[in-house]
């Protein structure tokens, strides 16, 4: 609905003889614009019954032009203005215009025999390019514009607000010597409008939206949603799933020449609800007990929302879940505005018994993710085959739990520069991705991250991985961080900064293909167990763990186990005072590389309990220890040196199968006293 207010004003200009003048070019010319104004008000019921009114007020009802011979001599230009003050409660603001009273624009002589004419400039000009007996308006003072006709006005202010507004509009006259004397005048016209207030529909909250559309399509298996162009003729087939404050009502209905559900509406702005919770997550759910139909397929080509205004939505969790009944293979978004949103926890989630056909890939570009909090298990097991997300703005992010955990044909994941600050949980964030081969999180500040637990466990494509600036001061925990990580070959972690970490348990479990692991600036102090930390390096030749201290560990159990080809493995600091445990430590150490060296003489081992097939398989030549290593409380010590078939001691005491295997050999070799370690020179 529209409102409008007019106020009237007469421009004349009066050309009075002198009666000294002899020539009617030496006459002075007085030129006056008369304003009038129609003070009605119109008014419309507005929101809660509030009427909608618009109002302006001129400033003078009369702007007077005068010129005297010598400036009708010099054809002189003159300009004044008129202002006026607009308000309106309108919450789209108003329109104010300007015209002729009518399509007559020009200045006529109030006596109807002079047919001279000040005309209306055609074109826009500036003061000094008028020709003379002519005339503009203009809203800057500068820049003139011809007199509009009033079938067609001219604009002078728009606003999109509710508000109060002033306008200046300036008129401007170029006089002419041949002008008759007299008066020439011409009713100008301005108007106030209200702008359209345009009617809009919501939506539905997402979980009753979604048992109608789920439900419907159960019973059509539908290969895609879409807005139609008009309402379907057969509108007792259509469903309203509109909330009840829309202004219009919002249909849906299936179409079975097109094999689609479509939805439409004649509002002018069609939003989705402020919930929009799993609103088209597993569309083949039979909410009201309906029967499937038989042989569904568990694949919906593609849901378009292009068409429905996003920007009410605060909550888009399991917008887009994909279940075993059903999954969407493309996305269509359009401007998708998220600028409102605070949830997207498990927004393109499916389950792990979802259709795992490719889907197509989403432009993360514009979404405005400015107000999410949470994007816990967002892409959990998502088809999508790369994900770009660099331009998002995370900085009120707070949980990223298992956000991209499982992925399934997603090979590479942009995240460079994410702003994590306010991050308190990544816990096996990327883990299980099995297809993911490159991955960049380099700049994460990750200030409030203490658990980094599974991380990347499981991403076995990987080979490339960028963790520049990636920050780590304040983790405490790293567990399987990067556990079965199987096709990554090098792997530098110098940049780490590990001083709060207590737990690396399995860290770098699995990594069967690591030939270079740098460690060195690890600062191991909290660390209290290296239970399976190294197990299954079993590519790498050479470690170096100098610089660990090792003084709080107590669980030693499976550490190096299957490191099949190392043959320089640097214990030269470790301090196994408080270790207890130390079953499997070394199982098959050195088995792919024969007759190594197994430096232990750094270890003291007085509070050992437990060396359970602690070098089982291991083919170590010798390994030397010092007379620290004790095993005085050891109490379960089956197949401590079970099948180390290549072991030496150091008085020449060769492994075999008739000796004990528990911890009876587990000292030095020496006369009297067999055993197969060797003191360290």
């Amino acid at each position: 609905m529209q409102i409008k207010k007019h106020k009237f004003f007469s421009q004349k200009l009066s050309f009075l003889a002198s009666v000294f003048a002899l020539f009617a070019s030496i006459a002075n010319i007085f030129a006056l614009i008369l304003l009038t104004s129609n003070n009605s008000t119109f008014a419309a019921p507005g929101a809660g019954g509030t009427p909608t009114t618009v109002s302006f007020a001129l400033d003078a009802m009369s702007v007077d032009f005068h010129f005297t011979p010598a400036e009708l001599s010099a054809s002189t230009f003159k300009q004044d203005n008129i202002n006026a003050s607009i308000s309106t409660n309108n919450p789209t603001g108003f329109t104010f215009y300007v015209s002729s009273i009518d399509d007559d624009t020009n200045l006529n002589h109030t006596d109807s025999s002079v047919t001279t004419k000040i005309t209306s400039i055609t074109s826009p000009l500036v003061e000094s390019n008028f020709t003379p007996k002519s005339w503009g308006y203009s809203a800057d003072g500068v820049n003139f514009k011809p007199i509009p006709k009033a079938s067609t006005p001219d604009t002078v202010l728009a606003t999109t607000t509710s508000s109060g507004q002033r306008a200046r509009v300036n008129f401007g006259v170029k006089a002419s010597p041949d002008l008759n004397s007299g008066t020439y005048s011409k009713q100008v016209l301005f108007t106030a409008v209200t702008n359209r207030t345009p009617t809009t529909a919501t939506f539905l909250p997402g979980p009753e939206f979604n048992n109608y559309l789920a439900d419907l399509n159960c019973r059509v298996d539908a290969k895609g949603f879409k807005k139609a162009t008009s309402l379907t003729v057969n509108v007792a087939d259509a469903t309203i799933v509109s909330s009840t404050d829309s202004e219009r009502p919002i249909y849906i209905w299936y179409d079975s020449t097109e094999n689609l559900i479509y939805w439409w509406s004649d509002a002018d702005v069609v939003y989705a609800n402020e919930n929009s919770k799993s609103m088209f997550a597993s569309l083949f759910r039979c909410a009201s007990g309906s029967t499937p139909k038989s042989g569904a397929s568990r694949l919906i080509d593609f849901v378009d929302v292009s068409d429905i205004n996003m920007s009410r939505v605060k909550d888009m969790s399991y917008m887009f879940y994909g279940s075993k009944y059903k999954t969407i293979k493309e996305k269509i978004l359009g401007d998708f505005d998220t600028s409102n949103v605070e949830n997207m926890s498990h927004m393109f989630e499916n389950s792990y018994d979802s259709d795992s056909t490719p889907q197509t890939p989403i432009d993360f570009s514009r979404f405005n993710t400015s107000k999410v909090k949470d994007m816990s298990s967002m892409f959990k097991r998502s088809q999508l085959p790369s994900i770009d997300l660099r331009g998002l703005d995370t900085s009120n992010v707070e949980n990223m739990e298992e956000m991209f955990n499982g992925m399934r044909n997603t090979v590479s994941v942009n995240l460079a520069n994410l702003d994590v600050r306010k991050v308190s949980n990544m816990d096996s964030l990327f883990s299980h991705s099995a297809a993911l081969q490159t991955l960049d999180v380099s700049n994460w500040k990750n200030d409030l991250i203490t658990n980094m637990n599974y991380m990347f466990n499981g991403l076995t494509s990987l080979t490339n991985i960028n963790i520049d600036g990636f920050t780590t001061n304040h983790v405490t925990s790293m567990a399987y961080m990067f556990g079965d990580v199987k096709s990554l070959q090098s792997l530098d972690l110098r940049s780490f900064d590990t001083s709060n970490v207590n737990n690396i348990q399995g860290m770098f479990y699995g990594m069967n293909s690591l030939t270079h692991l740098d460690v060195s600036s690890f600062n191991t102090s909290k660390v209290n167990s290296l239970f399976f930390t190294f197990n299954g390096l079993s590519s790498i030749e050479e470690l170096d763990l100098s610089s660990f201290d090792t003084s709080n560990v107590e669980d030693m159990q499976y550490t190096f186990k299957d490191l099949k080809k190392i043959h320089n493995l640097n214990l030269s600091s470790f301090d196994t005072r408080k270790v207890v445990l130390t079953s499997y430590a070394f199982e098959n150490l050195m088995s792919e590389a024969e007759n190594g060296t197994l430096d232990l003489s750094s270890f003291d081992t007085k509070s050992l309990a437990g060396t359970l097939f602690m070098f089982l398989g291991a083919k170590v030549k010798t390994i030397y220890v010092s007379p620290n290593f004790v095993t005085t409380r050891v109490t379960v010590s089956t197949g401590t040196f079970g099948n180390c078939t290549n072991l030496i001691g150091g008085n020449g005491t060769t492994f075999s199968t008739s000796n004990p295997t528990d911890k009876t050999y587990a000292r030095i070799d020496a006369q009297g006293t067999p055993g197969y370690f060797t003191l360290k020179p």
